[in-house]
């Protein structure tokens, strides 16, 4: 929401361009108040401006990248990145994102490497890594090597699966995580041992970072070589479930719709929970909610949050779901490296690993996506999943 200090200085910006509209400072800090605010639309044609006025700048080209980007106009939106890379090779924020909008199009070898310098931007200025040698992929078959978890869980969740590549080449493979994933993490395929951050590190004689081993392996499909799922619940924490949530005649639904709200694009990929109707007022169904540590379930859905003390404990519980229907969150990650069938409703801006213009994903073939298309709020998007609900169950037939 704009509070009054934000139209103040909007008002004076404008004022400022009025009498002096070649004013390139102002220009860009109006565009940033509206990108702020999140009223893309105001700021596309001052970005267009600026970069009429200062073709050569690097930084200017990256801001119109990033307002196209909220927009859905991914192309154009990876073209201004590519003429901002050009312009300032060295500019690691500005490289990441393009490397992350070539990974969204598919352009897998440039998107690697531009995604690489991620190390050199603000968002990994405190980054830490252990302090041993950087593995570059080299076979050491007697070698110990600690992989570490850098960004969110879902990351975590969705490139684990490069582990069993990884420990081909070394003698033993270490994960670094943090606890709430080590019980999970820990099931799969290729990793020796974990542990959780906070416990000493084992030795090793290398170390890398789990979202650079695409870039290692020259990975340009990413199923291809993957086998799905490559995580599981372990059998104690199937037997809970079993009891928590018995078998039943009626199809029983999971709910994710709002994800962490110190994420930077939370204000587009949360929904509100006065929309929730529209999905569960399916009526054929039993709803749960799987959010975890946001605020109060809705009534119409029974709250599994107090059982759901890890990511595995989540993973057990999805095993006795029909579906998972999930904003883009871990929990959408986390159903498909469990090969569970989900719905997962993406933003106009969605993130770069669902693509672009498409209703699946190669990174996990059990989850169907659906898209905000650009100008279109939830409700379209909650209706068409709620079509898709009727679809889906009632082809199954009595159960």
């Amino acid at each position: 929401m704009t509070d009054s200090h934000d139209n103040t200085n909007i008002a004076a910006l404008e004022l400022v361009l009025a009498t002096d509209p070649d004013n390139i400072e102002a220009l860009i800090n109006l565009a940033g108040r509206h990108v702020t605010n999140g009223n893309f639309e105001a700021a596309l044609p001052l970005c267009e401006q600026a970069v009429a006025q200062v073709p050569e700048s690097g930084p200017v080209r990256y801001n119109l990248g990033l307002v196209l980007q909220n927009l859905g106009r991914f192309d154009e939106a990876l073209d201004s990145f590519e003429q901002a890379a050009e312009r300032e090779p060295g500019n690691a924020e500005i490289r990441k994102s393009l490397g992350m909008a070539l990974l969204r199009a598919g352009h897998w070898e440039r998107g690697w490497l531009n995604f690489e310098l991620r190390f050199g931007t603000q968002e990994y200025r405190e980054h830490k890594p252990p302090a041993m040698i950087r593995w570059n992929g080299t076979p050491s078959p007697h070698g110990t090597l600690l992989l570490y978890t850098e960004q969110g869980a879902g990351d975590a969740i969705q490139f684990i699966r490069f582990a069993k590549q990884a420990r081909e080449r070394v003698g033993r493979l270490a994960l670094g995580c943090p606890p709430e994933l080590a019980p999970l993490l820990a099931t799969a395929e290729g990793v020796d041992q974990v542990i959780p951050w906070g416990e000493p590190l084992p030795p090793a004689g290398f170390q890398g970072p789990l979202l650079s081993l695409p870039l290692l392996f020259g990975v340009e499909e990413p199923g291809i070589g993957m086998t799905e799922p490559y995580l599981s619940p372990s059998e104690a924490a199937r037997a809970r479930w079993a009891e928590t949530l018995p078998d039943q005649d009626r199809p029983r639904i999971g709910l994710v719709w709002r994800g962490n709200p110190s994420h930077g694009n939370d204000r587009n990929r949360s929904i509100s929970d006065d929309l929730l109707t529209s999905l569960t007022d399916f009526g054929d169904a039993d709803w749960v909610s799987l959010q975890v540590d946001f605020g109060d379930c809705p009534s119409s859905l029974e709250d599994l949050s107090p059982k759901l003390t890890d990511f595995a404990e989540t993973a057990a519980a999805m095993q006795r779901l029909d579906l998972i229907i999930s904003v883009d969150t871990a929990a959408a990650h986390l159903a498909g490296a469990l090969g569970r069938p989900c719905f997962v409703l993406l933003p106009v801006m969605s993130d770069w690993r669902w693509g672009m213009d498409r209703d699946d994903t190669p990174w996990y073939p059990s989850l169907r996506l659906f898209r905000q298309m650009p100008g279109e709020g939830w409700p379209p998007v909650l209706n068409r999943v709620a079509a898709a609900l009727t679809e889906t169950f009632s082809s199954q037939g009595d159960r």
